[in-house]
């Protein structure tokens, strides 16, 4: 390069001495001083020891040149030629404009203890920093935020020492963000950071929104994150909750002098306060008791949830009535007056269908029964409220029992004693059907010395309950034995039929003991011969041929003390056999047992001249309905089988059909169960 310059200013001299003449070369030998090469876009500064002259640049498009200041700034690469003209004398001066490496990229911002890299197209070059306090630069374009925060500038250099200058700004990073963190929907919150030049933002505004002042403020229930951010650092953050508030407290909103209400809020969890207890006081359960008699005064009751989000409620002192007096229960139907010392209230009922009441009176009417409350309220709204009973109406009765009882012998006194059911305090009024008059007496306990069916009679006036009727009655027959031996009677079941017209046919009598006493024995006769085993009230009798038949009685007569026997009177039964012939003449009787028998029976008989296995039987009600059929084997002209009848048929007379294909026989027999 300084070869040419010389070059460049040999040839200027040479034409200058060619074409200005007045000049001689040794007068016009001071040379121009200064940098012979400039950077595009920077500038250097040209100088001549002969001072006065103008500056001019003979490739403008490369290089310009301050006319008089000989600064020379670079333009566009290339061999730019510089003159300097003074006393006549023109020099001129070749000036290298060289290249300045590619814009530098990367970020412009970065955080104390962090690192970038910037990048710069034009290769070759070194990194240095113009503020090592603030940020280094390194190899491969690495600058680390220092210590210091502010701005520093980096230079990218070239070979040529052409530069480009990135300047890069290093904050200190934020602080931790400090305020509150939890709060209700309702309410706002100021978070605050250390560090100044950031940016609050909020991840979900619907739940809070952020000013540029860290304002925050609910907007509903949920939580979102607040961040507080500075370019090139990481963000500080702050989890916000946005507590949800209780919900609007229910309940009255005055207070009765000296009473309890309730209040009661739909958010569970909380809990009750009142900003004054001198005032009133609020248990765990939302009951308000007013103390204060004051009206007018006013107290805050508060529901606070564990977030610490509450909801309030004003109660203002009204003047309460007095405690309702009167009775307390009545009848249904019943009526009575309630009062209240206090002037100027209403009454109600919490069931007008249950115990009415007459607003301005006290009235109450007892029309279904249970409890219910009459309440007497003031126009402030307090009341007072009465427990108040309606009776149901229950039906009174009475029950008479007599000693020794109501069968007693002539002459004894027999005493009656009244047992009374939902009588209250009873009165008791007692006659005889015979004597036609009641007589008086409170007592519950009668004596009379009664006649044979007499009626015993009570009546009962209620008093003191809910009675459905007022007088009830029960009565008592009385019977009055005599003091006799007992007697019998019998009677033929089968009456007014007295005759036998079949052989075997059955009849049965029934006896009728009078004053025969409480342990009775009974023996059946047959034309006066004792018939083993008849010893029970009645008799069934199977009749072969005339026969007469009586009972005998031995009982205990209820108004003596000895055994007395006694005999009935005889029935005769006639037998005269105009029904069925027996099957032949050498047919044996046959023999049914037990009679009477409960369905299951023993058939015996012998049939001399029969030819044959089995013969047929058939068992029909005394209406002819068929209740049974079957065959009996017989066995060497015998007979004897027992028959077990179904369980379900009925007790009654029976008749068995023995039918041996020829000839017939029938037996009566009695079923008991």
């Amino acid at each position: 390069m300084k070869k040419l310059n010389q070059l460049f200013s040999f040839l200027t001299i040479f034409s200058l001495a060619l074409y200005s003449p007045t000049f001689s070369k040794a007068a016009c030998t001071t040379p121009i001083t200064g940098p012979s090469s400039v950077c595009q876009f920077s500038s250097i500064t040209l100088g001549d020891v002969t001072g006065g002259g103008a500056w001019t640049s003979l490739t403008p498009a490369l290089a310009s040149v301050g006319a008089t200041t000989g600064v020379v700034s670079g333009i566009a690469t290339g061999a730019a030629s510089i003159q300097y003209v003074v006393g006549g004398c023109t020099y001129t001066y070749a000036v290298a404009v060289n290249a300045i490496p590619a814009i530098i990229s990367g970020s412009t911002q970065i955080c104390q203890h962090s690192s970038t890299i910037l990048s710069d197209a034009t290769g070759g070059g070194t990194w240095t920093s113009g503020s090592p306090t603030v940020a280094s630069a390194g190899a491969g374009g690495v600058v680390n935020g220092l210590g210091t925060s502010g701005v520093a500038a980096i230079s990218y250099t070239i070979a040529d020492g052409c530069f480009s200058v990135f300047y890069i700004t290093v904050h200190t990073p934020p602080a931790p963000i400090s305020g509150t963190a939890i709060f209700c929907s309702y309410q706002s919150s100021t978070l605050s950071e250390a560090i100044g030049g950031g940016v609050w933002s909020s991840s979900t505004p619907s739940v809070a929104t952020v000013t540029s002042f860290g304002f925050v403020a609910g907007v509903m229930t949920g939580t979102t994150v607040i961040s507080y951010t500075i370019t090139g650092c990481t963000p500080a953050m702050q989890t916000v909750t946005i507590a949800p508030t209780p919900s609007p407290i229910n309940g009255m909103t005055s207070i009765c002098s000296h009473a309890v209400t309730r209040l009661t809020d739909s958010s569970a969890g909380g809990t009750w306060s009142s900003s004054d207890t001198t005032i009133a006081i609020i248990s765990a359960t939302g009951d308000i008791s007013c103390i204060d008699t004051v009206v007018g005064t006013i107290v805050t009751i508060t529901y606070t949830l564990p977030t610490g989000c509450l909801t309030t409620i004003n109660e203002v002192v009204q003047t309460a009535p007095k405690s309702i007096y009167g009775i307390d229960s009545i009848c249904k139907g019943a009526s009575t007056t309630l009062f209240d010392s206090t002037t100027g209230g209403i009454w109600s009922s919490t069931s007008l269908a249950g115990a009415a009441v007459i607003d301005t009176s006290g009235i109450v009417t007892g029309v279904s029964p249970g409890l219910y409350f009459i309440s007497y309220t003031l126009a402030s709204g307090c009341y007072a409220a009465f427990p108040f009973y309606v009776k149901p109406l229950i039906p009174g009765s009475v029950s008479i029992t007599a000693s020794p009882g109501d069968s007693i012998c002539a002459g004894v006194p027999d005493t009656f004693v009244a047992h009374p059911v939902n009588g209250g305090v009873p009165s008791f009024y007692w006659s005889t059907f015979f004597l036609g008059t009641y007589t008086h007496t409170s007592s519950d306990t009668f004596y009379a010395f009664p006649i044979h069916g007499d009626v015993i009679i009570c009546k009962m006036i209620t008093s003191g309950i809910c009675s459905v009727s007022d007088i009830v009655y029960d009565s008592l027959g009385i019977n009055v034995l005599p003091h006799v031996s007992p007697s019998v009677s019998i009677i033929n079941g089968s009456a007014p039929v007295d005759s036998a017209i079949s052989y075997g046919q059955i009849f049965t009598f029934f006896s009728s003991v009078i004053y025969g006493g409480t342990n009775i024995s009974y023996q059946w006769y047959a034309n006066g011969i004792l018939i083993p085993g008849a010893t029970n009230s009645s008799y069934a009798a199977t009749v072969y041929q005339d026969s007469t038949f009586s009972c005998r009685v031995i009982g205990n007569p209820p108004c003596d003390n000895t055994t007395d026997t006694a005999y009935s009177n005889g029935i005769k039964i006639y037998a005269t056999y105009l029904g069925v012939n027996p099957l032949n003449k050498n047919l044996n009787h046959f023999s049914l047992f037990p009679n009477p028998n409960n369905g299951s029976f023993t058939l015996n008989g012998q049939i001399n001249s029969f030819v044959g296995n089995e013969i047929n039987i058939e068992i029909t009600d005394i209406l002819g309905r068929e209740v049974y059929t079957g065959k009996l084997a017989v066995q060497n002209g015998m007979v004897n089988e027992q028959v077990i009848l179904d369980n379900q048929i009925s007790p009654g007379t029976y008749l068995l059909r023995i039918n041996s294909g020829t000839e017939n026989e029938v037996i009566h027999f009695d079923i008991n169960k």
